[in-house]
């Protein structure tokens, strides 16, 4: 079972508001999407959205385990890791120009 200070953590009217956010969007991609009985072997968006909902939930509770001191302590490595990942878009050769922004994955 979950932990009491983990349920402490956990804004249940903020996680109601974005679990209500995200059905609309699930329905507002499957209303909009036209079901091909001859493509039943692709994904379809709306089930795709719908999964990524499951694995983001899933990241929240992982996330929501840790306490968040732990996080404090990779605050600066991170921070400089993803500078140095914007400064990496700068070098001509690793980054690719494509309709005016440049990209180096």
């Amino acid at each position: 079972m979950i932990d009491t200070k983990v349920k402490k953590r956990i804004d249940i009217q903020l996680l109601f508001l974005v679990y209500i956010i995200a059905a609309i969007g699930v329905l507002a991609i499957y209303s909009t999407t036209r079901l091909d009985p001859h493509r039943a072997h692709t994904m379809y968006p709306h089930i795709k959205q719908l999964l990524g909902l499951g694995i983001g939930t899933g990241a929240m509770i992982a996330i929501a385990l840790f306490d968040f001191h732990f996080y404090e302590r990779l605050l600066w490595p991170l921070y400089w890791f993803n500078l140095l990942q914007l400064l990496l878009t700068k070098i001509p050769r690793l980054a690719v120009k494509t309709l005016g922004g440049a990209r180096w994955v």
